[in-house]
């Protein structure tokens, strides 16, 4: 159980956005800020936090790259 209960992803999703944000030039202060894009398609979370469209593809190969290290 993946919701608090057994475990508590958060602070790894939420580096992981930043991760994903920092690659394309958008650094994050705080990561917790990134709760809400939590769930949703990489897709649309990375573009309804500004990435821009031509960048979403790097910017979720970053996320990648650092959620599976």
């Amino acid at each position: 159980d993946l919701d608090g209960t057994l475990s508590d992803p958060q602070i790894g999703i939420t580096r992981c956005l930043a991760r994903g944000l920092d690659a394309v030039g958008m650094p994050v202060d705080d990561p917790a800020s990134l709760r809400p894009y939590i769930g949703p398609p990489l897709i649309e979370g990375f573009g309804a936090m500004g990435v821009p469209a031509d960048r979403i593809d790097e910017a979720i190969a970053a996320y990648r790259e650092r959620f599976v290290s």
